[in-house]
């Protein structure tokens, strides 16, 4: 198989298994869910003892590296979509990924990919029970605030030609929402899964480390400055 149809294949995929959030009738599985398949607002979830699986760490610095950075604001240029979005505090949970649903306020790049249905953003991750234990399972992105614009960089769903929905997947697993105001995340404490969750809402990552967090301010800071 020629590796553009690999790829082609394999996007598909991924949107497929995206959609699948989408579904009004949620699969269960013999599993405990801890409730989060019924929690569809960060007010629900509050509800739910929930700790972080993981945080960045000193051994980490090197993935943030000014020549990674290159790279990654390079891939973030090549986005399908580019807006400035605020979340309608709308979450919908699935195994190993979950979807919120955001308002586009602004678009920068990328209008023709959008249309009047409902928008959702779909990344790996999320809300997971470990051994009957809730955890929150990306160390790069925070759930988005519904009180905060985000710049966003989205890559589409080849399916929304045939739903009535805008799906989107992060271009980036690390920086494909930024909050646009400029916010400066903190270094949480290094026994952070002894953490609430939600007394963490107002990082955009989780880092034990001052020097990734350092790093991770910046890179976002520099983004923001070329876009906006």
């Amino acid at each position: 198989m020629a590796e553009s149809s690999i790829r082609k294949v394999g996007f598909i995929t991924i949107s497929v298994v995206a959609l699948t959030i989408f579904c009004a009738v949620w699969a269960r599985t013999t599993s405990l869910d801890m409730g989060i398949l019924d929690a569809h607002t960060l007010e629900d979830f509050s509800v739910i003892p929930v700790s972080l699986e993981y945080a960045w760490a000193d051994t980490d610095s090197m993935v943030f590296s000014s020549e990674q950075n290159a790279i990654s604001q390079y891939e973030l240029e090549q986005s399908d979509v580019i807006a400035i979005a605020k979340s309608k505090n709308h979450i919908l949970q699935n195994e190993g990924s979950f979807a919120q649903e955001i308002e586009i306020c602004k678009v920068i790049k990328g209008e023709d990919f959008l249309s009047d249905h409902p928008c959702y953003v779909v990344q790996s991750g999320g809300f997971r029970v470990i051994e009957n234990q809730t955890y929150f399972c990306n160390a790069s992105l925070n759930v988005l605030k519904h009180d905060c614009e985000y710049l966003m960089f989205l890559k589409v769903s080849e399916l929304n030609h045939y739903q009535n929905l805008n799906v989107f997947l992060l271009q980036s697993e690390d920086f494909g929402y930024i909050r646009t105001d400029f916010h400066e995340t903190e270094t949480i404490s290094s026994d952070f899964q002894e953490l609430n969750f939600f007394s963490l809402t107002d990082c955009e990552f989780f880092s034990t480390s001052e020097k990734v967090t350092s790093q991770l301010n910046q890179i976002r800071w520099e983004i923001l400055k070329h876009y906006l």
